[in-house]
């Protein structure tokens, strides 16, 4: 379960994105909390793929953290 504790609303909403990947329900819960807000993909080792961003559209950029 994904818990999210938002304690400021800024105007871009960042989720990390670590080993569980792009998992749909964390993506599900996260746009019911960010409403209309850009969403970002704050850090990742693995970028999203074509086929993730297509079930997961509206991640607006994202920013990874490569070797």
């Amino acid at each position: 379960m994904l818990t999210i504790q938002v304690t400021h609303i800024g105007d871009v909403f960042a989720f990390d994105v670590y080993a569980d990947g792009y998992d749909q329900s964390w993506y599900d819960q996260i746009v019911t909390i960010v409403g209309e807000k850009p969403m970002a993909i704050g850090e990742c080792g693995v970028l999203p793929s074509p086929q993730q961003l297509d079930h997961q559209p509206r991640w607006t950029f994202f920013m990874p953290w490569l070797n």
